[in-house]
């Protein structure tokens, strides 16, 4: 591990001197792709210091080869990484350090404290302060605790179990000198969010609703004595969503299913139809004989897997992937679906698809499903998606088929538009020479890994790319 830095100012002039990127030479090559010399794991020390102390603190020479080590050893796990790893890798140790995160130690338990005292507090009370004496006592107490209950929790976990029982404290979550649950405070919390949900305004619960609910708890509680207070709090909040929303079990031992149909059918038909309306008679009828077919199958289903079964077979049915009597979705609407969403991005409006199109995708839905007998509707209609994209894009099929030299000018162009601000309308066109090189370095890499698709080797070559000019 690098050692920790200590404050040292920069001057304008050096930090617009590690902010700025080296020139790049006309041409960029594989080779570049090689480990990282020393003269560049310098730079990358200096724009990691740069990027996280924002040029108010430099490394000095002894934090220098510190960081110089920590970057070899980097370098040895991992030869080919790149430069853009490298100094994001050392930006985040210097993060854990800010943080306290490097190790454990007096002062960084003491940050922790203060930083889930302000975080809290920001949150919860409106604006953030400093942990009091007292509660820096009580929580290097129970900072101590949790140390001797796991000497090997990380530096990480002990910030966050700090902050999860700050948070908890802070929050009601815990009451009273034995740390037993804010029962009523989870009620009226959970009646209050489900009223502001389902019922137009947050309410206080009920006398009658208190006593209902604080019932439930101790309920819970008895069935599961480890139970813990955040635990509780969501259990009496699901429980009074479930009432609210029709999930819950009734007196004939089922959930309301009409309701479920009816949230189904007006949710389905608000995203594909454009405005929501009631479930049908017929509607009805057939959806609840689902239902008890779901039932029948799996007697232990709860309501809410039994309120989203029935809203998945709704929407299959109005998308098209709803099995038919020949035991296939619609593979005609998935096709036409795919030609038209394909021709909206990258053929600038949307068409059918043509009879010659229908028949090649048929062929190609055929040979997914004998493939993959098994593969659910869903994940066909996106096969044929990315397959009919794929084609526009030109980057269908194997790897061995693609055009190098056009993936070779798309990443030039795309690459230094992004990195190097090359205007769109006057690209970065690859020398001959670049070409080659690439070209040789694409045919490497798919001799290592044969069965790479063209996609695969498009982006290959754009990151290879990527990292070589950042090596530079």
């Amino acid at each position: 591990m690098a050692t920790k830095t200590t404050a040292v100012s920069a001057t304008p002039a050096m930090t617009a001197a590690l902010a700025q990127p080296m020139a790049a030479p006309q041409e960029v090559l594989p080779v570049l792709l090689a480990p990282l010399p020393e003269t560049k794991m310098y730079e990358c020390i200096n724009q990691a210091f740069n990027q996280v102390f924002q040029g108010e603190h430099v490394p000095n020479w002894q934090e220098r080869d510190s960081w110089m080590t920590f970057a070899k050893d980097v370098r040895a796990k991992d030869p080919t990484i790149s430069a853009e790893k490298l100094r994001s890798v050392i930006a985040s140790e210097l993060r854990k350090q800010q943080a306290g995160l490097d190790a454990i130690t007096p002062d960084s338990i003491n940050k922790y404290i203060q930083d889930a005292v302000s975080w809290t507090s920001q949150c919860y009370e409106g604006t953030p302060r400093n942990a009091s004496p007292a509660e820096i006592a009580e929580w290097s107490a129970f900072a101590q605790k949790t140390l001797a209950e796991n000497p090997d929790i990380t530096p990480e976990k002990l910030k966050y179990a700090i902050q999860d029982a700050v948070r908890a404290k802070m929050t009601g979550m815990t009451a009273g000198p034995g740390g037993a649950p804010n029962v009523d405070k989870f009620i009226n919390d959970a009646v209050s969010w489900v009223a502001q949900c389902y019922q137009g305004g947050p309410r206080d619960a009920t006398q009658g609703e208190l006593a209902h609910w604080r019932q439930f708890a101790a309920q819970k509680q008895a069935e599961k004595p480890d139970m813990t207070p955040e635990q509780l709090k969501y259990a009496i909040q699901d429980a009074v969503r479930a009432r609210a929303t029709g999930m819950e079990v009734g007196a004939n031992g089922r959930p309301d299913i009409d309701k479920f149909i009816n949230d189904a059918v007006s949710w389905v038909a608000q995203c594909y139809q454009g405005a929501p309306r009631d479930a049908t008679t017929n509607e009805l009828n057939d959806w609840r004989q689902f239902a008890e077919q779901k039932l029948a199958e799996k007697p232990d289903m709860t309501p809410e897997q039994l309120k989203y079964a029935i809203q998945d077979a709704v929407r299959a049915r109005a998308t098209g992937m709803e099995v038919g009597a020949n035991g296939k979705p619609d593979i005609d609407k998935f096709i036409n679906d795919a030609v038209s969403w394909v021709a909206t991005c990258y053929g600038g409006g949307p068409r059918e698809a043509t009879t010659g199109e229908l028949s090649r995708w048929r062929a190609f839905a055929d040979q997914k499903l004998a493939e993959k007998p098994d593969m659910t509707p869903a994940q066909l209609k996106y096969a044929i998606q990315d397959a009919v994209r794929d084609e526009a894009r030109g980057v269908g099929g194997p790897a061995g088929s693609a055009d190098l030299k056009r993936f070779i000018t798309e990443a030039y162009q795309w690459v230094f538009e992004l990195y190097r601000n090359q205007p769109a309308n006057n690209p970065r066109k690859p020398t001959d020479r670049e070409i080659r090189e690439w070209e040789a370095y694409a045919r490497t890499q798919l001799a290592n890994k044969p069965e790479m698709t063209a996609e695969d080797l498009k982006y290959l070559i754009q990151d290879g790319l990527r990292n070589a000019l950042g090596n530079m």
